[in-house]
């Protein structure tokens, strides 16, 4: 009987182009395939009631590939997705979750009310949650954005009692895990590694801080919108999430119109999709092109302190 070879056809697709022109027009995004040609060859059936032939086995098992075995993983410590929490070692997550309670949180929630007590640290499982400052007519500006590579609170640790700030919720995740300000004290009167891991983001959030310091005057609206859209890209994981005009124009400190404006921009050079308050990340590497230094010199800081991809749990 004659062996009839099984084509199988594999298509991978050649590396995107890069952008030639960042803002001035959209990108021409023009995949080609190049299609590679494998041939499988099975022996001929054997005759009914005859014995397996073992050389046709051996060689038929040279050429199926074998399925993987599945492999149970081992239970997990039940880990929130705050990084900061993950990176404490077993024993201490285990006496620090006993303090911890799962909130939701919304969009617009204040966390920290200004000139309010401190009551509790939020450890937030994503999303983005904004610091803001307020002038005397009402005017808010935002000063440091906090994701789940920290807390909310900082202030605590360095000894503070009273929110100079406001914290509020701009883009939502599902939840966040809160700790009474006694509790997060007493956990760092112990000065063990769950100290060490606020002291090391404490140092991240004001450079941080310096840094879009430094951007708010320097760098024009329109690199400055695409170095908060990057770092909100970083924390929400996904290319789709809630933003107002309201929240951009605060985190820009500008008006709305201007952000219409860098909004529009954006879109047409086919870096963003901006509908009724939804962006959508349509060109990661353009958007990253277009930014200002800042996005860089800041990911470099956080991924010297280890916020971006903490330690492993021992």
């Amino acid at each position: 009987m004659r062996d009839w070879p099984n084509r199988v056809s594999f298509s991978a697709p050649h590396a995107r182009a890069p952008i030639s022109s960042r803002l001035s027009r959209a990108a021409s995004r023009n995949v080609s395939y190049c299609t590679f040609t494998a041939f499988l060859s099975l022996p001929p059936p054997r005759a009914f009631g005859s014995a397996p032939d073992s050389s046709r086995l051996s060689s038929l098992e040279c050429c199926v590939p074998r399925r993987p075995i599945a492999v149970r993983l081992p239970p997990t410590d039940q880990r929130p997705k705050n990084k900061l929490l993950a990176c404490l070692p077993r024993a201490d997550f285990a006496r620090v979750r006993l303090q911890l309670r799962t909130v939701p949180v919304r969009v617009k929630q204040i966390l920290h009310p200004r000139n309010e007590p401190i009551r509790e640290i939020f450890f937030p499982n994503g999303g983005v949650t904004s610091v803001t400052a307020a002038m005397r007519d009402g005017a808010m500006v935002e000063i440091a954005t906090i994701g789940d590579e920290g807390l909310v609170g900082i202030e605590a640790f360095f000894g503070a009692t009273v929110m100079a700030s406001e914290t509020m919720v701009q883009v939502p995740d599902t939840d966040a895990e809160a700790m009474s300000v006694q509790a997060f004290t007493a956990e760092l009167d112990r000065r063990g590694p769950f100290y060490d891991c606020v002291q090391r983001y404490s140092q991240g959030l004001i450079i941080l801080m310096m840094q879009s310091t430094a951007c708010m005057a320097l760098h024009p609206v329109q690199e400055r919108g695409c170095r908060w859209l990057l770092m909100t890209h970083d924390r929400v994981r996904q290319d789709t999430f809630t933003l107002s005009h309201e929240f951009l124009a605060m985190m820009l400190g500008s008006t709305r119109p201007t952000v219409s404006v860098v909004a529009g921009t954006l879109q047409k050079a086919g870096l963003i999709r901006y509908v009724h308050g939804h962006i959508t990340i349509l060109d990661r590497p353009g958007l990253e092109a277009a930014s200002c230094e800042c996005y860089a010199t800041v990911k470099g800081h956080f991924d010297r302190l280890g916020l971006s991809d903490p330690s492993s749990v021992v």
